[in-house]
């Protein structure tokens, strides 16, 4: 990979990931494994397309976007000769359907908190109550404007997985390091494989959360109840997450290993454990009397329906490292 490349140089098709601005975008960096923490296509000469708040999915200037960022790494498909209108054509469909949807950065550091085995220093539990409140605030608002939350990553994924109707075809990004997903079986939880994303890392919070539930049986999920305790300390604020991802980057940094926290003792503590209720209920609008029964040794196991649903959205999440490190993309350098 050279170091550097033009921006007149790029093409429609290739990925762009910008390094963060902020401490959230550090967070999201040092958590999911690489100096990205957003991510955009490059539409045509002079245009990317992205998934925001507002408007949604959109089009913006290049030179712009790669300009309100320190730093932007430019990446490409394996086989330059594809061409690239198939692509293009399904950036196309999103765009024109792109007030469905919504993100901002938080839910994806939501989602990576809940899925990566991650640093656990000091201020982990407080980190981790502030970020699920903050991302259960923004997906709720989300929702109430009709929209429907979608990762930056994700619609760069899309546009290459669903150029063409094959399954796995040659515009298909291939994701290295896949962690398999955690599944119910009459046997318990387990492995599961055929996820496109890393899945669900067996030493995050989600994991220890389901594997702990399985074993005592999961809480009754009453959303409307759980929707109620929203807010009940104060509104969770960006700021507040800001300062606290600052804390956490520099502790993480700086503290000594063996004085991090453990992650079981976490996903025991009933503040995280309602936090994730919150986010959950939240991002997963099922009905909380349904649930999947399951049987291990005789005996009858409830996992929530909500709990289920949530592991299969994120064991199948495409983050911005993934981008980096898919050898389905070769390196252009940073974009000058």
């Amino acid at each position: 990979m050279s170091d550097t490349i033009q921006m007149h140089e790029l093409r429609p098709g290739d990925v762009l990931l910008p390094h963060g601005t902020g401490f959230v975008g550090r967070m999201i960096e040092m958590i999911d494994g690489s100096d990205a923490s957003h991510a955009m296509i490059v539409y045509d000469a002079d245009t990317i397309a992205e998934s925001d708040f507002q408007p949604g999915i959109h089009k913006a200037n290049l030179a712009a976007k790669v300009g309100g960022y320190p730093r932007v790494t430019a990446r490409r498909i394996s086989d330059a000769k594809l061409d690239m209108v198939p692509v293009i054509a399904t950036a196309d469909r999103y765009l024109a359907q792109g007030g469905r949807y919504a993100y901002e950065a938080i839910v994806l550091l939501a989602f990576l908190c809940l899925s990566r085995r991650i640093p656990l220093p000091r201020v982990a539990r407080r980190v981790l109550r502030a970020v699920l409140d903050r991302a259960a605030s923004v997906i709720n608002d989300i929702i109430a404007h009709g929209k429907q939350p979608m990762i930056c990553s994700e619609l760069v994924y899309r546009c290459y997985d669903e150029a063409l109707p094959e399954q796995d075809d040659r515009y298909t990004l291939h994701i290295p390091g896949t962690i398999d997903s955690l599944a119910f079986t009459s046997r318990g939880i387990v492995g599961a494989s055929g996820v496109r994303g890393r899945g669900i890392d067996p030493n995050s919070l989600l994991a220890n959360l389901l594997q702990r539930s399985h074993v005592l049986g999961f809480r009754a999920l009453d959303r409307d109840a759980v929707l109620g305790t929203m807010g009940v300390r104060g509104a969770t604020s960006d700021e507040e997450v800001e300062a606290l991802a600052r804390v956490y980057v520099e502790q993480v940094r700086t503290d000594a290993p063996d004085t991090f926290d453990d992650m079981a003792a976490i996903a025991a503590d009933p503040e995280i454990q309602e936090a994730v209720d919150r986010f959950v209920a939240v991002l997963v609008p099922i009905d909380a009397a349904r649930f999947d029964i399951q049987r291990a040794d005789g005996e009858q196991r409830l996992a929530s329906a909500a709990y289920s649903e949530l592991a299969r959205t994120i064991a199948d999440l495409v983050s911005p490292a993934d981008l980096m490190h898919t050898n389905s993309l070769v390196g252009l350098g940073t974009v000058v």
